[in-house]
């Protein structure tokens, strides 16, 4: 068990287990050794003891993302956050038992990322808001500032937002093909500005709905790009 795994499941391929199925090749996930990429795919049924869940979706990492590992033997895979969200468990350690029970995540659908993209934490930025106040005070916090401009009518308030970069970008995906490229910057997505996000929200968003239209602004280099692109189910 991986709670750390934002896949459902990962199967390390070995001479009896193989990726059989409808796939496409992916970025996995990024560890201390770089990029760890692979096979995404789904498996018609996956028991979790006397419970089936359909169509999940399981990454089969490519050997040289975990050949240097130490693997227990008779280990094929990590079961991850995909999964282990779908039930309550309860893990009894003295007497080596897990019990669990389905709850109400069990039946909602294993969903990816349709965009190809995938974003990471690029730095951080300092925003001007305006806002509105009729007091007289300048107050300093950890990651805002807050300055009166004396007609006690707005004051400004500069906060510290994430930056986000695209880190990988899937081949033949809807944002390769449109021209999106690894190292933009992104600027907005669908008119609102990157700050506005997290990665959770943004992933969220590419994993929404087969023909969402997604427009992404970005800077490359100093220079403002604007893209357009409808997610797309492979799987």
């Amino acid at each position: 068990m991986d709670s750390g795994l934002g896949d459902g499941l990962w199967l390390f391929e070995n001479d009896s287990l193989k990726c059989s199925g409808k796939s496409i090749d992916d970025v996995l996930g990024r560890g201390l050794g770089g990029d760890v990429v692979g096979k995404k795919s789904r498996v018609k049924k996956l028991l979790v003891s006397e419970f089936i869940l359909k169509d999940a979706l399981v990454s089969f990492p490519d050997e040289s993302s975990y050949s240097q590992l130490n693997i227990i033997e008779g280990r094929n895979g990590s079961l991850g956050g995909e999964v282990i969200k779908r039930f309550d468990w309860f893990i009894d350690y003295s007497n080596e038992s897990i019990y669990f029970k389905p709850n109400k995540y069990f039946n909602v659908p294993f969903n990816y990322n349709m965009s190809g993209i995938e974003v990471q934490h690029y730095g951080i930025q300092w925003i001007k808001e305006e806002i509105r106040s009729n007091s007289a005070s300048n107050t300093i916090n950890a990651n805002e500032f807050i300055f009166d401009n004396s007609n006690a009518k707005f004051n400004y308030k500069y906060q510290l937002k994430p930056v986000f970069e695209i880190y990988s970008v899937r081949n033949n995906s809807p944002a390769m093909r449109v021209g999106i490229k690894e190292g933009d910057k992104i600027l907005s997505i669908n008119g609102k500005k990157d700050y506005a996000y997290t990665i959770q929200k943004m992933t969220d968003l590419f994993q929404s709905e087969e023909g969402r239209t997604i427009i992404i602004e970005v800077d490359r280099d100093g220079q403002i790009l604007k893209f357009k692109f409808q997610l797309e189910k492979i799987l």
